[in-house]
């Protein structure tokens, strides 16, 4: 079960310095990022806490990252 999050966009009048790390240039060039937290259903049902696990996604929904808390 996920949850949607708002999703953040790059203006699209940002200029990107030459020389980004490989992992940021791919940031640089999407126009849309999604994260959608991933939801454990005994977290849900009994209101245990835990660290909360995230999927990063582009605009078709591709997973591209994964983060944690």
């Amino acid at each position: 079960m996920m949850m949607q999050q708002p999703m953040m966009q790059v203006p699209p009048n940002v200029v990107m310095p030459a020389g980004l790390p490989p992992g940021l240039a791919y940031l640089a060039g999407l126009s849309e990022v999604k994260v959608h937290q991933i939801l454990e259903l005994a977290e849900v049902l009994v209101g245990w806490e835990r660290n909360n696990k995230y999927d990063i996604c582009n605009s078709q929904g591709q997973k591209f990252m994964f983060a944690k808390e």
